[in-house]
């Protein structure tokens, strides 16, 4: 297996059929059946991005919700932002996760709690407040249809603490961005290549 350069290779998944894993320059790429960046540098680089514009808004994270964790990447990018963070991830597909620990994706603090399950179950059941919560869930290149359930979207506004603020990737379907739950600010986006992400903070009138 060389460091520099890995073709494509079968990862078999619950959900998401058969993806394929390959490696450039000693980093990792995951595939979905369609073709898309699951876990990538690109990807990598879009949460880079929007955790950049929340330390600027000065944003304190001490408890931060991942929806849709894949290899689990986007766990550095936040604890490198806020280091004594407590992380909480969710995602149905635990091979990934798995994946990306013996791979090195990311490195686990103990401050890492990973949830196996469908978001849209979990997230009514968790406890506690969320300073940060991030939702990147996908089936294959188009949203996940349980981003524009108004349950769901409920349920992830109660876990926000009094300054909470959600980032919602949204790739190109600005739709997704609509109708959220009126104690939230409507999203300023932030643009990474094709991917926008929507920053909802909360309502100064709230």
């Amino acid at each position: 297996m060389s460091w520099l350069y890995q073709s494509r290779r079968p990862v078999a998944t619950k959900h998401n059929g058969t993806m394929m894993l390959s490696r450039l320059f000693g980093t990792w790429t995951l595939w979905g059946y369609d073709g898309t960046f699951q876990a990538a540098p690109y990807m990598n680089a879009v949460w880079k991005k929007s955790v950049r514009h929340l330390l600027r808004r000065n944003l304190e994270v001490r408890r931060c919700l991942i929806l849709g964790v894949a290899m689990g990447a986007t766990f550095d990018v936040v604890q490198r932002a806020w280091p004594d963070v407590e992380m909480v991830g969710v995602d149905w597909e635990p091979a990934l996760f798995a994946l990306g620990k013996k791979l090195g994706v990311f490195h686990p603090g103990a401050n890492v709690t990973f949830i196996e399950g469908d978001a849209a179950e979990i997230v009514p059941k968790l406890e506690g407040t969320f300073d940060l919560v991030i939702i990147d869930l996908f089936n294959g290149r188009d949203v996940a249809d349980v981003v524009s359930d108004n349950a769901f979207r409920e349920a992830v506004t109660a876990h926000l603490s009094d300054k909470g603020v959600v980032a919602l990737n949204c790739y190109f379907q600005r739709q997704v961005l609509e109708e959220w739950p009126p104690r939230l600010s409507s999203p300023q986006i932030i643009h990474h290549q094709a991917n926008a992400i929507g920053i909802f903070g909360p309502r100064a009138d709230h």
